[in-house]
């Protein structure tokens, strides 16, 4: 039985009492799994889990729900029995690793301020690779963790999200368009912004593994604006540009120098 105070409730329940405490917590643990130390798995707070392998894992789904006079400390079999009594066919344990943990000694870089242990769970990781050239001309990565808030987290990437927006607008020859936040269109996904024009709005963003422009509250078919096919060949069609997914009313730009390329080519069929 290991009887080191990272695996027993006793021990557990002293590092429960500080953001540092639970830090180091998950770094006692996963130092001892890599010391192939025998680690009972708990639920902690009924919030976190406690691996056998040495993971700090968050509670999701319906194990995540509250229940009654939980311990701080319970093993994760009798954890998972009270939710079977609980929930019966619905209970389902779940959790994701790592857990949402806010950092001891840093603040907000968008708000300024920093965490509370209550709010310890409200923070969005976000790891960054910075490229810089040492003194003898060597490329030097810089790993990051950039800690937010989670509210600021989204506020930030909206912000970012605008600023690419306006920018490839700006590359394909629309100075003074002002992109609106905009629900995605089908299949799309993340930040989408929606364009005024003379001729009617479009909107464009994240789609598949590129971008979409869609073009349909226009209502002006653009079928062969795009790919188009040029002739055929013994081996198939012959395309006048890498085909697409593609329609009277959108386009899926492979990658950011098509979404640029399209773009400016919508502009001039979009102009009176």
């Amino acid at each position: 039985m290991n009887t080191a105070p990272y695996a027993t409730p006793d021990g557990i329940r002293a590092y429960l009492v500080s953001i540092e405490g639970l830090h180091r917590l998950r770094e006692e643990r996963r130092a001892a799994s890599a010391r192939f130390e025998r680690l009972p798995p708990y639920c902690v707070q009924g919030r976190y889990v406690l691996t056998e392998d040495g993971r700090f894992g968050e509670l999701t789904g319906v194990s995540a729900g509250a229940m009654k006079d939980l311990p701080d400390v319970l093993p994760l079999d009798e954890f998972d029995r009270r939710g079977r009594r609980v929930h019966g066919e619905r209970w389902n344990l779940s959790y994701r690793t790592p857990a949402s943990l806010a950092p001891p000694d840093r603040l907000c870089p968008e708000c300024g301020n920093g965490w509370t242990y209550y709010g310890r769970s409200d923070v969005v990781e976000e790891r960054e690779r910075l490229t810089s050239l040492s003194d003898d001309g060597a490329a030097v990565e810089t790993r990051l963790v950039v800690y937010r808030h989670a509210r600021c987290h989204a506020a930030a990437m909206a912000r970012d999200a605008l600023w690419l927006a306006e920018d490839a607008l700006e590359r394909a020859g629309f100075p003074d368009a002002e992109p609106e936040p905009c629900p995605a269109a089908p299949r799309g996904f993340g930040a989408w912004h929606r364009v005024r024009t003379a001729s009617g709005p479009f909107r464009f963003g994240p789609r598949g593994p590129g971008f979409g422009i869609d073009w349909i509250e226009t209502g002006r078919d653009l079928i062969g604006t795009f790919c188009r096919i040029e002739g055929m060949t013994l081996f198939g069609p012959l395309w006048n540009e890498p085909p697409v997914d593609h329609g009277p009313f959108h386009v899926d730009p492979k990658d950011e120098a098509y979404l640029i390329l399209y773009l400016r080519r919508l502009r001039l069929a979009l102009t009176p």
